[in-house]
């Protein structure tokens, strides 16, 4: 299926498609091809949203993704914990594997936006994971509403309030402003479209569908090329079984279950009763392991941020006047004014800084502030650092590993 899976590239980049999102399952399983297919698409001025629960993203390929132009990376994230995660998850350590992966692409800085699926199960928690998201020094933020289609849709108490999932994300705005953006999906960007649309989902046998929700197939790209789905879409979009569908679905659940029920004919509305791609792929494939060292926590978020390395980048900075200095990013051509503590954090051109390092300096002369006020304001200080250009990260280093940290 890999040859097949370049041939649709290599077509999708001739049609002029100009946006792809590599999703799952998780495209990662295959991370050798998953990297030949988005630098393809990167060479050709594609833009690429890769979607993984980061379990197989590590150093290295957050290495190959941070040298491609145009990619995009959703992180899945459920919870604040692990045991939150992780038990929705249903893969024991699956929440630091998500951690470190999310941790990786911001000392490479390389465009994240963390994805977390509101259920029951983890809404009472929301805030919490928007507080460790921003302790993280994640940027982006996207909370979806569980959808009440296939297998939710057939049993189980799935419903959330929107209401107070909408008041928490208006509370959470103010709290972190502009530091943080949260994206909250609404329930019905799940609804059906009626304009024919213009995206398609290709599923792993070359199958051509609108997304997971709508239940038909429109030929196989295999087979058909994509071309040739497009005009199917274009052609059966309003085909009577599917305005029927659409009508019914309008306000209801959609029990379809991707990958398990067969797929719909636009035409007649019943199952497509043979795949036109090829076999399934029977190359071996990883399978999950349990992290080595120590089992992430709550701590573990905190220590990723505490020691992520930054470098002082092409700065200059005045001597202090009545206790405030001015920054001059040489770069940016962007000056900008700093207190004391700020002035802290910045030590001569090239040199290294981390945040625990900050912290235990100032702490020194804050005796009687809590650690962790002292600890949210250092985080809160390097992130500001970083987003004006001032703190560039240092993927390769780690505070404890050795290297000297100077200050000027």
């Amino acid at each position: 299926m890999g040859r097949a899976w370049r041939a649709i590239a290599t077509e999708t980049i001739q049609a002029g498609v100009i946006e792809v999102a590599l999703s799952g399952g998780e495209p990662l399983l295959r991370r050798d091809l998953a990297h030949e297919l988005i630098s393809e698409f990167s060479s050709a001025g594609v833009t690429i949203n890769l979607t993984t629960s980061g379990w197989f993203l590590d150093d290295t390929f957050a290495d190959q993704l941070a040298r491609l132009r145009a990619v995009r990376v959703l992180v899945s994230l459920d919870g604040a914990t692990p045991a939150i995660h992780d038990s929705i998850r249903g893969v024991p350590g699956s929440w630091g594997r998500a951690v470190r992966a999310i941790d990786a692409l911001l000392c490479r800085e390389v465009p994240v936006t963390v994805n977390h699926v509101v259920v029951p199960r983890n809404i009472d928690h929301v805030e919490d994971f928007l507080e460790s998201m921003w302790l993280l020094g994640v940027r982006s933020v996207r909370l979806t509403p569980v959808g009440l289609v296939g297998a939710a849709a057939r049993g189980g108490n799935w419903e959330i309030s929107e209401r107070r999932l909408r008041r928490i994300v208006v509370a959470a705005r103010e709290r972190y402003g502009d530091e943080l953006s949260i994206v909250r999906v609404e329930m019905r960007a799940m609804e059906p479209v009626e304009r024919t649309p213009t995206f398609l989902l290709i599923r792993p046998d070359g199958t051509a569908m609108l997304d997971s929700l709508h239940p038909f197939g429109f030929g196989n790209v295999v087979t058909d090329g994509l071309l040739g789905a497009w005009k199917a879409l274009g052609e059966q979009w309003n085909a009577p079984a599917v305005r029927s569908w659409r009508a019914t679905r309008r306000g209801r659940r959609a029990q379809f279950v991707p990958y398990r029920d067969p797929e719909l004919s636009p035409i007649s509305g019943q199952p497509i009763v043979e795949a036109a791609g090829p076999s399934p792929d029977t190359t071996r494939l990883p399978l999950p392991t349990e992290p080595r060292g120590p089992s992430a926590d709550g701590a573990e978020l905190i220590r990723l941020a505490m020691s992520r390395r930054y470098r002082v980048g092409e700065v200059a900075v005045s001597r202090a006047n009545r206790g405030r200095h001015v920054v001059q990013v040489l770069d940016r051509r962007r000056a900008l004014r700093v207190n004391s503590t700020a002035a802290t954090a910045i030590g001569a051109r090239g040199s290294q800084i981390d945040a625990a390092t900050v912290m235990q300096r100032i702490a020194q002369s804050n005796p009687d502030v809590p650690e962790s006020t002292l600890r949210r304001d250092v985080l809160g200080l390097m992130r500001r650092l970083h987003a004006r250009g001032v703190l560039i990260p240092e993927p390769a280093a780690r505070s404890g590993d050795g290297n000297q940290v100077a200050f000027g």
